[in-house]
């Protein structure tokens, strides 16, 4: 996979990568490395040159809702993904235009909300929650979906680490191929046990994130650090 930018910019350049079913794997890498161009090619939010295929389903410009069906991105920004007035209408989006039964969306709701351990806001505004909720509000509307893959973009970011002892808490709970994009080698390291280093648009290494860890030359290298 490749991807150039209006102004040029070669953002990824020959990506190839296979992720297996149930795994979580961290893509890591100083800032622009190309790790959130990748992210949005996945679904198809951003077309480059190369092959795709999720969960079986090659990307093309006529299956690419059927892709989005398949994965699902927890953005870095929990306000880019609640707009509704309510925590149970946000999360009801997804699945109410998935053109479901009533009955269907409210167990999905339901269960996603009561995951994600925000039981009892459903009648709260997302604006009136602390960040930490407003994460875990942004990661059920994902879950309401039920896609085959998760996909969360630095997801600790701007959290007092009591938010990201919960919230890496909650990752790890959820029991489908996750994705986490961070720079963070400690974050990595608590949820994933495979590590992706791109640099340059390019991926620099793959292996088990133990591995990854005992490496301090290409951590120093590339700037990723512990907390």
């Amino acid at each position: 996979m490749s991807f150039t930018y209006h102004d040029g910019t070669r953002a990824l350049n020959g990506v190839n990568l296979s992720i297996e079913k149930n795994e979580s794997v961290a893509i890591l890498g100083k800032n622009g490395a190309g790790k959130s161009t990748l992210l949005l090619t996945l679904p198809g939010l951003i077309m480059g040159e190369g092959h795709i295929a999720i969960a079986g389903i090659e990307l093309t410009e006529k299956s690419v809702r059927a892709v989005r069906k398949k994965i699902g991105i927890v953005f870095q920004n929990p306000e880019d993904q609640l707009f509704c007035p309510t925590v149970y209408e946000d999360v009801a989006f997804g699945p109410n235009n998935m053109g479901l039964s009533k009955e269907e969306v409210e167990r999905r709701v339901t269960g996603a909300i009561s995951a994600m351990g925000l039981s009892g806001f459903e009648k709260r505004s997302a604006h009136h929650l602390s960040h930490g909720e407003k994460k875990r509000a942004a990661i059920a509307t994902i879950l309401s979906m039920k896609p085959d893959i998760v996909a969360f973009d630095e997801p600790t970011a701007n959290l007092d680490p009591e938010g990201v002892h919960d919230l890496k808490r909650v990752i790890n709970s959820i029991e489908k191929t996750k994705l986490i994009i961070t720079h963070n080698i400690d974050l990595a390291l608590d949820l994933a046990t495979r590590g992706i280093v791109m640099d340059k648009g390019k991926i620099v290494a793959d292996m088990p994130i133990d591995e990854l860890l005992s490496d301090k030359k290409l951590l120093k290298d590339l700037k990723l650090y512990f907390d």
